[in-house]
């Protein structure tokens, strides 16, 4: 990501840190497991984290920067890595706030993980004649033989990555960040010991809609855009949008607040960036396919459009409004890298996450075009707010109802809740 506009409007040093991806970052196999506990844990992204994060601590001076008020941050995956390292011992004392980009909280169990990852990568034993059938390759790869280990180790990145092909924010299609009592605490985020630093965390309004676009009951009306004049489809689309993607924004912020609040001990701050919906500004497709989408936050800080906003308008990021909610996004993060708090002169008052009876929640901002306005959430919304809404809900067919909740949304980081009250196990 480009932060050259941002470090220079926030007047901060944004430094990019690499970490191994996918299965590369988390492959929790027993061979690959070396002496080292911490090498043993499988959480190898976090562990190219923290060394970065190390890389920081003592070279930060010579750009100019301190290394006693370093913010951590990431967007979707690398968000689920800011929240991990509030929970991992051998990240403590690396950073002094930190903020979260529709991240949330998960972590995998790594015995089923394991399985899963056997799964996925016999298929390459089997092509490469190491073993005759699957079984036989996924019995081979849960092994610790050390013939396994070079096995592993030889594989070329490419071919281990397309292993496990789309995950679609599915765990069991792509489990990691596993609680080994190491790297990540063995509680999780049931933990007690946290590295209780300033908490930003962020989300957008339609979280869900890029996921809902790709999963195959939708893909095909998608791609020929008929989703726009099917108007069962349509409303089928808008349905799994907006309740898939509340239950992602709750995953993202408000959640993990009402969880931690009560054993965080540093504040904390949750934010809802709301454009992306009035078609007069970015046009039918994208106001319906798209809306304030999963990355909208992107645009808002860098200036600069991603891969999740590629089908905006390219006019929809130069409007005035737009322009004003970026000044206020960036100042507001620029505030809170330096102190721990957003707020400062000529904003809008963001207040830190309070319990629910408090009345103070998410601060949401959103524009009309013109001009942007921030305000503050009086209340909670929980996830059992929205299954009951989703169960009342009576906008689209009952079958096509039953098809959405139990093979559109469910089984995704977020969808716990959904999957409990629906009984249904992850597909």
């Amino acid at each position: 990501m480009d932060f050259t506009e941002f470090a220079y409007a926030a007047n901060v040093i944004a430094i990019s840190v690499n970490y191994r991806l996918g299965a590369l970052g988390f492959n929790p196999l027993r061979a690959i497991k070396g002496e080292d506990p911490a090498q043993a844990s499988g959480n190898f992204a976090i562990l190219d984290a923290i060394r970065g994060l190390s890389w920081m601590r003592d070279n930060i001076v010579s750009f100019g920067g301190n290394p006693g008020n370093i913010t951590i941050a990431g967007f979707s995956s690398g968000g689920r890595d800011v929240m991990e390292l509030l929970i991992s011992p051998d990240a403590k004392g690396y950073f002094q706030k930190a903020i979260s980009f529709s991240g949330g909280m998960t972590t995998a169990e790594i015995e089923p993980s394991q399985k899963i990852f056997a799964e996925h990568l016999a298929p390459l034993v089997v092509e490469d004649h190491v073993k005759p059938y699957l079984s036989e390759a996924e019995e081979w790869l849960l092994s610790d033989a050390p013939e396994v280990r070079d096995y592993l180790l030889g594989l070329p990145a490419g071919r281990l990555a397309k292993a496990f092909g789309p995950a679609y924010i599915r765990m069991k299609e792509f489990p990691h960040l596993y609680p080994d009592g190491i790297v990540l605490d063995s509680m999780g985020f049931k933990s007690k010991t946290f590295t209780t630093v300033p908490l930003m965390m962020e989300t957008g309004t339609d979280e869900f809609s890029i996921y809902a676009a790709q999963d195959p009951y939708f893909a095909p009306y998608v791609a020929d855009r008929s989703i726009l004049t099917n108007e069962k489809m349509r409303k089928e689309f808008e349905f799994a949008k907006k309740y898939g993607s509340a239950m992602y924004r709750l995953f993202n912020a408000d959640a993990p607040a009402s969880m931690l609040v009560g054993k965080y001990r540093a504040p904390i701050y949750t934010l809802t960036i709301d454009y992306g919906d009035d078609p007069k500004i970015v046009g039918d497709a994208a106001a319906l396919l798209l809306g304030s989408v999963h990355g909208i936050w992107i645009p808002c800080v860098t200036g600069r459009a991603t891969s999740t906003t590629a089908d905006f308008p390219i006019h929809a990021f130069d409007n005035p409004g737009f322009q004003d909610m970026k000044r206020m996004i960036q100042q507001y993060i620029g505030n809170f890298m330096r102190t721990g708090n957003p707020n400062g002169n000529g904003l809008p008052e963001w207040q830190k996450w309070m319990t629910a009876k408090d009345g103070f929640g998410s601060l949401v901002i959103h524009t009309d075009g013109n001009t942007a306005a921030a305000g503050q959430i009086t209340a909670h919304e929980t996830y059992e707010d929205v299954i009951r809404a989703l169960e009342a809900d009576d906008s689209i067919d009952p079958e096509a109802k039953d098809i959405i909740i139990h093979h559109v949304l469910s089984g995704r980081w977020w969808s716990g809740p959904i999957d409990r009250h629906f009984s249904h196990k992850e597909n």
